[in-house]
């Protein structure tokens, strides 16, 4: 199996979780490169300060959006234009309208997209 290229925008809390994980598992994925414009980067990891350049240089398989929640729509739209499949942390976006665009975005470009909400597998949400 050939690991999916996968790169995470965001390097907060939630993104450098997401970043761990990746690098855990290098037979399934690799770390094609973080963008954040304001924490510092890692040391051995392509690192960006604007998302779209990442992007657009890394040509990444899938994405995992752990931004601000007023980056989402534009970050998920920017991979749809792309045709790349991404993992949006949740809320999904800001606002509804900003939701409703996303969802025709994703529908009109095809890609796969997935929200992250890892707490409705805990027993106190069942």
């Amino acid at each position: 199996m050939t690991p999916l290229r996968i790169a995470v925008l965001g390097a907060g809390l939630i993104g450098r979780r997401h970043i761990d994980t990746i690098l855990a598992m290098p037979q399934a994925a690799t770390l094609v490169g973080v963008a954040d414009p304001v924490l510092p980067a890692r040391d051995g990891l392509p690192w960006f300060a604007d998302a779209d350049e990442l992007l657009d240089r890394t040509q990444p398989e899938a994405v995992v959006i752990a931004t601000p929640n007023a980056l989402h729509a534009a970050q998920g739209e920017a991979c749809c234009r792309r045709g790349i499949h991404f993992l949006v942390e949740k809320p999904v976006t800001a606002t509804l309208e900003e939701v409703q665009a996303l969802v025709r975005a994703v529908e009109a470009s095809g890609v796969k997209t997935l929200v992250g909400h890892h707490r409705r597998y805990l027993p106190g949400v069942i």
